[in-house]
């Protein structure tokens, strides 16, 4: 919602319709409420809520039809949590090996860091899948590999020119290599988690011919609550050209899906509470407004909203 009011603000766009999953059961209805509520209270956004469903952002073409989108976006991918389970998820354990001198121990981290970049592929195929001809795909916050800097780990910037190829993004999914750019947060020294963090923006071509037949399945599709869990978001706007004879309407109206399975890994049982039950989360949900929402889930991230849509709007 914070990007809705920025293209707001800054370049005076309304009549976004908004889609978007989460992997987290409460975080799913706390989006929904939060967007029936804006809708009514931001009418100078002529704001129009899509579908927000509970979903797998590694396997949203399986429900979501594709080349529906005029932006699909992220602001976080989590990355896999110790892929070749080696034990060592624990930081200091983990550089140690980074910085081990020993043969074996490097290999590993080699593979490792593989591991992560078919993880970060995969996010990435399934959102420039999604995207129509023309539109654009934004990965934000993304980390640089954990041997190099800690974190939570994720990529080099010099990477995804290398993964357009590999995965044949632009040969098979219409990405313009010549789109990519590499963005830096700025000023990046105010917010200490973001140091060794970056951003990503990609194109697809608008020449491409590509098909526009919905999914077989039915369900959610792009985007939900500013949290660092498995979110994307995808927009819509009814004032772009769209491309082929599909009914945009037609395409976009899709439902959830009844059951997510576990993608991630679970080996210490760390996303157990995933699987609770949306339905049970929306009786837990209490009536009121979202007023004072953006300041209650910022601030325990130490983070105001107004800080954070001035990050934002900074790249």
């Amino acid at each position: 919602f914070t990007i809705i009011q920025l293209l707001y603000e800054q370049y005076n766009i309304t009549g976004i319709e908004a889609f978007g999953n989460d992997y987290i059961a409460r975080d799913v209805v706390t989006a929904n409420r939060y967007y029936d509520w804006a809708v009514g209270h931001y009418p100078e956004l002529d704001l129009r809520k899509g579908r927000i469903c509970r979903g797998d952002s590694t396997n949203l073409t399986s429900f979501v039809p594709t080349n529906a989108f005029d932006i699909v976006m992220t602001g976080y991918i989590d990355p896999i949590d110790d892929p070749l389970h080696l034990g060592i998820s624990d930081g200091q354990k983990h550089r140690q090996w980074c910085k081990s001198k020993n043969e074996t121990k490097q290999a590993l981290m080699k593979e490792e860091q593989e591991e992560m970049n078919g993880w970060f592929a995969l996010w990435a195929s399934q959102m420039i899948s999604l995207v129509k001809p023309g539109g654009i795909v934004i990965i934000e916050s993304i980390s640089k590999p954990r041997c190099e800097v800690g974190d939570w780990g994720g990529v080099s910037k010099e990477w995804w020119a290398q993964a357009i190829q590999e995965y044949e993004w632009d040969t098979q999914l219409g990405i313009d290599p010549a789109s990519l750019e590499i963005i830096d947060f700025d000023p990046s020294s105010q917010y200490e988690v973001l140091l060794d963090r970056y951003n990503v923006k990609m194109t697809k071509r608008k020449s491409l011919v590509l098909a526009l037949e919905p999914s077989p399945s039915a369900a959610e599709v792009t985007g939900t609550a500013e949290t660092e869990a498995e979110a994307t978001t995808g927009i819509t706007s009814q004032t772009t050209e769209e491309v082929g004879t599909v009914d945009p309407a037609a395409l976009l109206d899709y439902t959830c899906p009844a059951n997510i399975g576990i993608a991630i890994n679970d080996r210490d049982g760390f996303f157990e509470w995933y699987d609770d039950d949306t339905a049970q989360h929306a009786l837990k949900a209490n009536n009121s407004e979202f007023e004072g929402f953006l300041d209650e889930e910022y601030g325990s991230w130490g983070i105001t909203p107004n800080e954070h849509k001035a990050l934002n709007a900074n790249w």
